[in-house]
């Protein structure tokens, strides 16, 4: 296994959208949903038509009135651990939220955004499906937000015959893939009140191609978090990983010098919550 630099030493293992390498071994329990409190009686209680997972029990969430609510997407191509640390967050936000396997039904007006988290994109473009994708595509142009994580910031590029196609362009690995796949990248921050910041990187996109405003950057020059407009939706795409604990850092053996990105991710959270871009 061969050790290379990408702002500190780091291995190099599996990347998370590379068609030569094994799938995220999936959970061992179906994903919880959690029971959404909205507040007064009087506002009702928005939920998707899909149907959701049913194991386990998750604390619930108390939200701000009125605060619709976030799906996040925890189907086929996605990665069981990061999953667990953005349901964390969110509850630690008490932003209300629907953790579903299918987007089969769902009623997108129902929610502020969708996050799509890290795995293998075109394993999940397999398990959503092209007439899902297409719902989706339409929901995102009609003002539903969508942060997409590693391969959830893959998956919105049009590769064919998969894709969720939000950009008309093939998304593809920066220059330094795959010699590095696994370790803690320095990011040159152009937002978010910080300048630098050690991230996880697994894998994911140069977002160059994308367009919109550059928020960060690798340490290479290439794009790493960016956001832009798709009709009236805001799409923030991270190549990193600033969603994940450190206690999952720790499980793949890396060290982030930095400590938790809780906060930089909150922001990006708080964005697509909120509809109103990254500053």
């Amino acid at each position: 296994m061969k050790h290379l630099l990408l702002g500190i030493g780091l291995l190099c293992h599996v990347g998370c959208n590379s068609a030569k390498l094994p799938d995220p071994v999936p959970s061992s329990q179906p994903s919880p949903v959690p029971t959404v409190s909205t507040g007064p009686t009087s506002t009702p209680t928005p939920s998707p038509s899909a149907s959701p997972d049913t194991g386990g029990t998750q604390p619930t969430p108390s939200p701000t009135i009125g605060l619709r609510p976030v799906l996040l997407y925890t189907g086929g191509g996605s990665w069981a651990p990061e999953i667990d640390d953005i349901k964390r967050q969110l509850s630690s936000l008490h932003i209300p939220f629907y953790a579903v396997t299918s987007l089969k039904g769902v009623e997108y007006n129902r929610f502020a955004a969708i996050i799509m988290g890290g795995g293998k994109a075109s394993v999940q473009s397999q398990a959503i499906g092209s007439g899902e994708l297409a719902r989706l595509r339409t929901a995102v142009n009609n003002g539903l937000n969508y942060l997409g994580h590693c391969a959830g910031a893959f998956l919105v590029g049009d590769y064919g015959s998969w894709g969720l196609k939000l950009v008309p362009l093939v998304i593809d690995y920066p220059s330094f893939y795959p010699n590095i796949s696994l370790g803690i990248s320095s990011h040159k921050m152009k937002c978010c009140g910080q300048t630098s910041r050690y991230v996880l990187y697994y894998g994911g996109p140069d977002l160059d191609p994308v367009g919109g405003s550059i928020l960060a950057t690798y340490a290479n020059g290439a794009a790493s978090i960016v956001q832009l407009r798709v009709g009236r939706g805001l799409v923030v795409l991270t190549g990193g990983h600033p969603e994940v604990s450190e206690n999952t850092k720790q499980a793949l053996g890396v060290v982030d010098p930095d400590g938790v990105d809780s906060e930089l991710e909150i922001k990006l959270i708080r964005a697509v919550v909120d509809g109103l871009e990254v500053q």
